[in-house]
């Protein structure tokens, strides 16, 4: 735990669009029927890596490279694979220089982190969303269904486990043993009995172009996974999460730093 110097603890509205996509922005104050929203309560404890990219600049249907002086509203993500942060490299290969546009950092966040998010069906009227505990008075009031997800990023062990609450509705009461419990596991993450094991747990999008760019950023943290002192990193960024990472009001964005690809990782 030592070794993730940088903490943070954020909440989030975000809403659904007709096509399921989820959008992060300024939080809306009232949710109102018909709607999908979410809200995430996030502690993560976190250093931070440089995933290298190439970047290059294509048209709206994808027609290839956009010419020089127009507007390039969207992006082609492919891997460096020059890069000793990346499983795949191979210090005794030769990688030649891409042509594949230009070269950029994208900040990953490497640690651990706790996780509650509540998911809200607004069926009529409206919903106060400006805390979780309005949020269950409407759920409890017939006005909104909902769901529970309350979840560990790269911490485990027996008292973990024990303490991680098993919800069967969301009401107010759940929300409340589910907020006490993170409280107490967040307790736990320095007792030598808790297995710590390095997670992604967040991407800083630097480049724009929305869910599109971190849906490919996504995935290529997917196909080839980082290494830190011999150990492949795990990834636990979904698309979804990617996507709020990539909007400035969703964004976790810890001091952003220059980090060794390779650190001593915990036992």
């Amino acid at each position: 735990m030592d070794l993730f110097p940088d903490q943070a603890v954020r909440i989030a509205i975000a809403s659904f669009d007709v096509q399921g996509n989820l959008s992060i922005g300024p939080a809306a104050k009232f949710g109102t029927e018909n709607n999908i929203y979410q809200v995430t309560l996030d502690f993560i404890s976190v250093d931070t890596m440089n995933a290298t990219v190439f970047v290059e600049g294509i048209s709206a249907t994808g027609g290839g490279a956009a010419p020089s002086g127009v507007a390039k509203p969207a992006y082609r993500i492919t891997k460096d694979p020059d890069n000793p942060a990346w499983a795949s490299y191979d210090k005794n290969k030769s990688y030649p220089k891409s042509n594949l546009g230009e070269p950029a950092a994208v900040p990953v966040y490497v640690g651990v982190g706790l996780r509650l998010i509540a998911t809200v069906r607004v069926l009529k009227g409206t919903v106060n969303l400006s805390s979780l505990s309005s949020i269950t008075a409407g759920v409890e009031s017939g006005k909104a269904t909902g769901s529970l997800v309350v979840q560990t990023l790269g911490v485990s062990g027996s008292k973990i486990s024990a303490m991680l609450p098993m919800p069967s509705e969301l009401n107010q009461t759940t929300i409340q043993n589910a907020i006490l419990a993170l409280g107490s596991i967040k307790a736990l993450l320095f007792d030598p009995t808790t297995h710590v094991v390095p997670r992604v747990v967040g991407i800083y999008n630097p480049i724009g172009g929305g869910e599109a760019t971190g849906n490919q950023i996504v995935s290529i943290l997917a196909e080839d996974k980082l290494v830190v002192e011999g150990e492949c990193i795990q990834n636990d960024v979904t698309a979804r999460q990617a996507q709020a990472a990539s909007s400035p009001a969703g964004a976790v964005k810890p001091p952003i730093k220059s980090t060794p690809a390779k650190r001593a990782m915990p036992r």
